[in-house]
């Protein structure tokens, strides 16, 4: 099927790669709750911001992370 919205212009393949990789990085940490897995969660959210998501694509970002339930 067609995409309904065309992609963000910020989201490079590179930027796309890394934001799978947190993605799993976030669903393992929520199915184990282990704080080694929280720790790497939280370093690829820092890799992810060092590589160049900032202003508007930053704060969209973020705030759909903390949108999301952590129960």
């Amino acid at each position: 099927p067609a995409k309904s919205s065309p992609p963000a212009p910020w989201l490079t393949e590179t930027l796309h790669c890394h934001r799978r990789e947190l993605r799993t990085a976030e669903r393992q940490w929520r199915k184990s709750r282990v704080d080694s897995d929280l720790s790497s969660y939280k370093s690829l959210l820092s890799k992810f911001s060092l590589l160049g998501v900032t202003g508007s694509a930053w704060r969209w970002f973020q705030s759909y992370l903390d949108g999301r339930s952590y129960q």
